[in-house]
């Protein structure tokens, strides 16, 4: 990654060349897409589509019929938290487009994304330069943590546990 936004001395992020990096391969993924999509015998109309019937579309000043309509709208977020403030939330995709970091950051969630995201601003930032804090649903996150190391541990947790061999398969073969 050296050269790339990240620097192995002292281990920093440049968040400007890191974000141009990423753009080198995900600005080009619609298009690639597309080109698929041709190759397999799926079109593509770009524009302003509006039915004129049950399976009949007009995309500008073009009129497709099919036999089905398939509308692939994309992906929103659409959880409401119910919060103050939340209209300034964003997406993880929304973070990642600005070249520079805001002054100030809070992360909301306890998901390893939000747990990764909040890693790299820290490094990214520059001391004395901005604060972030990371707000996450602590008593899952703390609950997961525990069960994640008794499990490496081999502590009980009052549940019952089958017998395993050394392939982890239970003794009646499941």
């Amino acid at each position: 990654m050296q050269g790339n936004g990240v620097t192995t001395s002292g281990l920093t992020i440049d968040w400007p060349d890191l974000m141009r990096f990423r753009r080198t391969f995900t600005d080009p993924v619609p298009e690639q897409n597309e080109r698929g999509f041709a190759s397999a015998g799926i079109g593509s109309l770009h524009g302003r589509a509006r039915f004129v019937d049950r399976t009949t579309l007009r995309v500008e000043n073009q009129t497709i019929t099919g036999r089905y309509v398939v509308i692939a709208g994309g992906a929103r977020r659409r959880a409401t938290l119910n919060i103050p403030g939340e209209e300034h939330l964003t997406t993880s995709t929304q973070f990642l487009e600005p070249d520079r970091l805001p002054g100030q950051i809070v992360f909301v969630g306890g998901g390893y994304i939000a747990f990764e995201f909040a890693h790299t601003t820290a490094i990214a930032l520059e001391p004395g330069r901005g604060k972030f804090a990371l707000a996450i649903a602590l008593g899952i996150v703390l609950l997961l943590f525990a069960l994640i190391v008794n499990a490496a541990l081999g502590v009980a947790s009052g549940a019952p546990r089958p017998e395993s061999d050394s392939l982890g398969k239970n003794q009646r073969g499941a």
